[in-house]
């Protein structure tokens, strides 16, 4: 078998796999931010943002939002460092530690910007707004 043949077994095996176990399975070995942009693509704002504009990029950062929708930034152990801006409530009402992933273009003039608010425990998107 050539080295071409081997690596399309491979891709299909990797295929059937993933349909077989099922989208979690395949995001839960993501790395944490890449599995926060995978469960905040599944949101229909951000689908119509990308579906609208093919020069889409994204950021992913990391917040906590408490019940009233005040923003505060963490650092990389997720220890409060300060105050960042407010939301909206989180859908639930309650506080979450959260990936955002915001969506933006940047070739464009006008100021577009899709967060979301991903729970880093329970992987809910907790709260989604569009700016622009």
């Amino acid at each position: 078998m050539d080295r071409e043949g081997f690596v399309a077994i491979m891709i299909t095996t990797f295929a059937v796999f993933a349909i077989v176990m099922g989208y979690p399975l395949f995001v839960s070995i993501l790395s944490p931010e890449s599995k926060a942009v995978a469960i905040s693509r599944q949101n229909p704002a951000v689908q119509t943002f990308i579906s609208q504009d093919s020069s889409v990029k994204y950021g992913v950062g990391r917040s906590y939002v408490d019940g009233d929708g005040s923003v505060y930034r963490v650092d990389n152990n997720w220890v409060l460092i300060g105050y960042g801006g407010g939301t909206e409530k989180p859908t639930d009402g309650k506080g979450h530690y959260c990936w955002v992933v915001s969506w933006f273009d940047p070739t464009s003039i006008i100021d577009h910007v899709v967060y979301v608010y991903v729970d880093k425990d329970s992987w809910k998107i907790v709260g989604v707004e569009g700016v622009w």
